[in-house]
């Protein structure tokens, strides 16, 4: 039912979909919130993935592109 290769795939979807998230207009209202804040710790669940998403933005974004050209090119030749 589940193969590796499932697996894998539904990770660069899921990672896919973090990269393209548009900082202006989705994660600023988590960052301005959270600099009007007294608490100097991140650690809510909303700010951790707010991070995690900047975080994947900034270091995965040239081997994503790499990684979907490798799976599109797998996809088109083996179907």
């Amino acid at each position: 039912m589940f193969s590796l290769y499932s697996i894998l795939e539904f990770t660069l979807l899921v990672l896919n979909g973090f990269a393209i998230v548009n900082k202006e207009r989705v994660l600023n209202k988590y960052l301005k919130n959270n600099q009007h804040s007294f608490h100097g710790e991140d650690s809510s669940v909303t700010m951790r993935l707010v991070h995690l998403i900047l975080s994947i933005q900034t270091v995965l974004r040239v081997p994503l592109i790499a990684i979907n050209t490798v799976v599109i090119v797998f996809k088109v030749l083996l179907g």
